[in-house]
């Protein structure tokens, strides 16, 4: 039997069309003229997050990096299971029956907690509960609106620059969706990271780094927070419980709603001071694992951030932060100063990504 769904190669955000046939001792993802996509040996795949109702199923393999397989249904894991010889226990499948009875009573039960302690105390853990599948596509949503009426910048020479660039800062994260980083040509001097893995870097801050070190030290702040759920963790604290409940229950209009109240606030998100001190260190961290000098991040910082303490018209990662210079001690401490981001060639075809 053949199954059908989407499958990403995990260098782009690109979602193809694809069919899926099992065999004796690996699967097979084909293309829609029929081409041989990929060849996963059951040995080494693995469901990348929960599943839930009657799907999709999102497969990976441990020698993919973070190409995704996403079936439309669970029919799937029953023959997948009587050929590998495995079962998928290490995940919770929620199906009609005792097990949603038991869903809905865990998702009644956060939300007395979070009424009784206080939400904003209680986001990391809650955030955990939200599917990352879920999350997924609010921050897809989230961008959507956010770059409504400007273009996203797509030269292609450009664009695979930024994809190998997001790839090395990324080769030692192991997550529950792709990163994905964009250039947007919206006006601003800025760059976020929304729900879901979204990563947006507005032209005006792509055209005021000096160098691709500059660069690569804000992107990987941005993966930092991603990687971390903070802007998810930022969604809970600004909407409250009924966009837990709607996460944690599956609901789309939640998602809807969500993506809305989300997408205004973005821009001007706060993240606190451990938020940010975090994204600093695992973002310098990133930057070592990928032998990039972490003094790019030093320098924008102390540029940019040097022009303006209040603020004004800054990055989101400067704007709201006036423990700048505990920042720079940190970021001083961790990073190593040597290791280049990309090749002058590479950096002029990033710099041309918008015509």
């Amino acid at each position: 039997m053949r199954y059908q769904g989407h499958y990403t190669d995990g260098k782009s955000a690109q979602r193809r069309p694809a069919g899926v046939q099992l065999g004796s001792s690996a699967l097979r993802i084909y293309g829609e003229a029929g081409e041989v996509l990929e060849t996963w040996p059951y040995d080494g795949l693995e469901l990348l997050e929960e599943v839930y109702g009657r799907g999709p199923v999102r497969l990976h393999h441990l020698s993919q990096g973070n190409a995704v397989l996403t079936l439309d249904s669970v029919e799937i894991l029953a023959e997948l299971e009587s050929l590998s010889g495995r079962r998928y226990i290490s995940h919770r499948f929620f199906r009609p029956g005792p097990r949603t009875a038991l869903f809905a009573a865990l998702a009644l039960a956060v939300v007395v907690a979070a009424l009784f302690f206080g939400l904003p105390r209680l986001v990391a853990p809650l955030a955990v509960l939200v599917p990352p599948s879920w999350e997924q596509a609010l921050g897809a949503k989230v961008v959507e609106q956010l770059n409504a009426g400007a273009d996203f910048c797509d030269a292609p020479a450009g664009a695979a620059t930024l994809q190998r660039l997001t790839a090395r800062l990324t080769g030692t994260l192991q997550l529950p969706y792709p990163i994905v980083v964009r250039v947007s040509s919206r006006e601003g001097l800025n760059a976020f990271a929304a729900p879901g893995g979204q990563i947006v870097i507005l032209r005006e801050l792509l055209e005021s780094v000096e160098s691709p070190e500059e660069l690569a030290g804000v992107l990987a702040h941005e993966i930092a927070h991603a990687a971390e759920r903070h802007p998810l963790q930022g969604l809970l604290r600004a909407a409250g419980l009924q966009v837990l409940f709607g996460a944690l229950t599956g609901d789309v209009t939640a998602l809807d709603t969500a993506a809305g109240q989300f997408g205004q606030m973005l821009v001007l998100l706060s993240f606190n001071r451990a938020d940010e001190l975090e994204a600093d260190r695992i973002g310098t961290g990133l930057l070592n694992a990928a032998r990039i000098r972490g003094d790019g991040l030093l320098t924008f910082l102390r540029r940019i951030g040097g022009e303006s303490q209040a603020g004004a018209g800054l990055p989101n990662l400067l704007s709201t932060h006036p423990l700048y210079e505990e920042r720079i001690r940190q970021i001083k401490a961790l990073a190593l100063t040597e290791g280049a981001a990309m090749s002058a060639r590479d950096w002029r075809a990033l710099r041309d990504i918008c015509p």
